[in-house]
């Protein structure tokens, strides 16, 4: 995924992307059904105005 963040932007907009709620299976052996899962993402944010991130999760 990709958010073009160029000019002409004004101080203060927010970009936003949402993705469809998953669910995955349990896939254990030993019929457990409380699995940890993890879920990572990367990002980078360079250059002189660059804002902040907030990452948030619903659930």
């Amino acid at each position: 995924m990709y958010i073009e963040t160029s000019r002409p932007r004004l101080e203060g907009e927010k970009a936003r992307l949402v993705s469809p709620v998953f669910s995955v299976a349990p896939k254990n052996p030993y019929g457990a059904t409380n699995t940890a899962y993890c879920f990572s993402f990367y990002y980078h944010m360079y250059g002189q105005h660059i804002g902040e991130r907030k990452p948030m999760t619903l659930g």
